[in-house]
């Protein structure tokens, strides 16, 4: 049997082990490796450990984005929709995030297409006053 060696650099196995986004065996492809040689070099690195455990569908990326729609009262399944997850981890995310849980009989008070026609208003209108104040000067 002939044992193929793997010419990833340190920098190269660093970057896809402490990659919060890639799951192990992302990580491992994107360095030509194994599961396994990944993990054995992250050791031999002296790298952390990677988290263990279920990964939040709501990544902490997304947690502004998140915050204003729960505040702006989208249902909370419009937007498990929008992030591709479960009303539940909606739910959890919110409990998780210290934002104000709501109640039984809770009426949503925006639609997810009129949150995101509001936010597309407020981001023009924010552009066209910075291109105002540009010409002023």
């Amino acid at each position: 049997m002939v044992m193929r060696s793997i010419r990833a650099s340190a920098s190269d196995v660093r970057a896809a082990w402490l990659d919060p986004e890639l799951t192990l065996c992302q990580a491992a492809e994107s360095v030509g490796m194994s599961k396994d040689a990944l993990q054995a070099r992250a050791a031999l690195l002296g790298l952390p450990a990677r988290r263990t455990g279920r990964r939040e569908v709501i990544r902490p990326h997304h947690e502004a984005e998140f915050r204003l729609m729960w505040k702006a009262g989208v249902a909370a399944r419009e937007i498990g929709d929008a992030f591709g997850c479960s009303y539940f981890a909606v739910i959890n995310t919110a409990a998780r995030l210290g934002l104000v849980m709501r109640g039984a009989g809770f009426r949503p008070r925006l639609a997810l297409s009129e949150f995101r026609e509001i936010q597309l208003r407020v981001s023009m209108e924010t552009r066209v006053q910075a291109e105002q104040q540009m010409g002023a000067a």
